[in-house]
């Protein structure tokens, strides 16, 4: 579901955690 990634994912918007 919440993956860490990088401002600007694909996936569920910008999510930086």
């Amino acid at each position: 579901m919440a993956t860490q990634t990088v401002e600007g994912s694909s996936r569920s918007g910008p999510r930086q955690t």
